[in-house]
């Protein structure tokens, strides 16, 4: 059971997903608070507006959020207050959806109109080609700032898009980087001015959904068959990062990260 009745969820997850359709390419926007932090809620409702999309009227999608952030990734509020149980229900379905964008059929843009970090960022690496609006919006993975382990899946995404070296550098110390930055490293193809991202990424979007259906498909999941082949020979490290995540010590870390983050805003102002 989740923290909220049944039919309260669905009206909830209904609320966080804006979907429109032209033409064959399907728009789906993140619309979960100030940053798109992803809970339970948004997580699943991601997941199932994917589902609901795969078939032969979508020949390719848009992925973007509202406001000015992309997705601040997992929301961390919402885990200590929740606990270890609540870390046990998200942990699975959180995978899930980072798997079910990776491998989704039809190809898929990241439009990344503001910030995308940690689970945002790894958002984006599931999709086929990411555009990120220019100027000062940040992307990076500072899960190890946090306090959580990576993941497997989220290890080999990151593997198979960054630049080989400068991998480790970016997972180690969990630096945030502009977009200039980020599109030399591998974490974005392309960057645009925020007036046209989405007019940008829906026209790459036609371009993608254009090509052969089915040539599409086995080329992508021959291109990424060896990340998720690789994922399944890490099920002993994945059980033991899982086992991490749901533990007390992972909140306390979680919370000194927020305390640490919330006396460095203060600072600033």
């Amino acid at each position: 059971m989740g923290l909220f009745p049944g039919n309260e969820r669905a009206r909830m997850m209904l609320r966080m997903i804006e979907r429109e359709t032209h033409n064959g390419i399907t728009i789906v926007r993140m619309n979960r608070g100030k940053v798109n932090a992803l809970d339970l809620e948004l997580v699943d409702a991601i997941s199932a507006t994917f589902d609901e999309i795969d078939g032969p009227s979508t020949s390719a999608v848009v992925l973007t959020g509202s406001g000015s952030s992309f997705s601040a990734g997992v929301d961390l509020r919402r885990l200590l207050a929740g606990g270890v149980a609540y870390i046990r229900e998200f942990y699975g379905p959180l995978i899930r959806m980072f798997e079910k964008l990776y491998t989704f059929d039809r190809p898929v843009v990241a439009a990344v109109n503001g910030h995308a970090i940690a689970g945002g960022c790894v958002l984006v690496q599931c999709c086929d080609y990411r555009l990120m609006v220019s100027g000062t919006a940040r992307i990076g993975v500072p899960e190890l700032l946090v306090g959580v382990p990576f993941p497997t899946f989220v290890t080999e995404v990151m593997r198979a898009s960054v630049n080989r070296g400068n991998l480790q550098e970016i997972l180690y110390s969990g630096r945030t980087l502009l977009p200039e930055e980020a599109l030399r490293v591998g974490l974005i193809d392309e960057t645009i001015d925020s007036e046209t991202l989405l007019e940008a990424a829906t026209e790459a979007a036609r371009w993608l959904g254009n090509l052969s259906p089915r040539g599409f498909s086995i080329t992508k999941r021959t291109l990424r068959a060896e990340t998720m082949e690789r994922v399944r020979c890490l099920l002993p490290e994945e059980m033991e990062v899982r086992a991490l995540w749901e533990t007390e010590e992972t909140l306390v870390r979680i919370q000194d990260y927020l305390d640490r983050t919330i006396v460095k805003k203060k600072s600033e102002e």
